[in-house]
């Protein structure tokens, strides 16, 4: 059916410090018609990412090759999808 794109804002808390996070969300709607039946796919793909030292969170490790043991950097991704069944079972 087609693609829809939006940024929400959500306040998050980790470990008592909040901060506004924006996600990108992604959210498309198939429809399609096999020899099973009807049935709806939504499909939703949202995606942020934060700095954990924004947080608070500053503990680290340096390794002995170099670097660091964790980034500051935390992506956070979701994927879901969903099949409408009570639209399939309609119309069988």
């Amino acid at each position: 059916m087609g693609e829809t794109v939006l940024k929400r804002r959500h306040d998050t808390t980790i470990p008592n410090d909040d901060k506004e996070l924006v996600m990108t969300t992604s959210w498309n709607i198939d429809a399609t018609h096999s020899t099973i039946g009807f049935s709806i796919r939504h499909m939703v793909f949202s995606r942020t990412s934060l700095d954990r030292k924004d947080f608070g969170l500053k503990w680290n490790q340096v390794l002995e090759a170099g670097g660091v043991l964790v980034g500051d950097r935390v992506d956070i991704e979701l994927d879901i999808q969903a099949v409408n069944t009570a639209a399939r079972d309609a119309a069988a």
